[in-house]
């Protein structure tokens, strides 16, 4: 998934930065940025319940995902050694409502 910034994206649509994130505002109620994150976290999810993904590292998932850049985040070594198949469980539970079932 591509990173972007409001002014590419504003330039794209042809509007100011500042008009875009009104308008977006508006229309949705999020700022594009958060959107923007909201889509990458749902991508993440996608990629961890696949399991052709089992074999990946959290962290590449992530920067499959668009969350983590070249450099990283703190996820680097928190999660980062965590293979996919590990919390697909976890992941799996949470979408049911009911974090504690089994």
């Amino acid at each position: 998934m591509d990173r972007f910034t409001v002014e590419d994206l504003s330039q794209a649509v042809g509007v100011s930065p500042r008009q875009l994130q009104d308008s977006f505002g508006q229309e949705s109620g999020r700022s594009p940025r958060a959107e923007a994150k909201s889509l990458r976290l749902q991508r993440l999810r996608v990629l961890l319940l696949d399991p052709s993904q089992d074999q990946r590292r959290v962290t590449g998932l992530m920067a499959a995902a668009g969350l983590i850049v070249s450099g990283g985040s703190s996820a680097n070594t928190a999660n980062g050694g965590v293979k996919a198949r590990v919390l697909r469980g976890c992941v799996a539970r949470n979408a049911t409502g009911n974090p504690h079932e089994n």
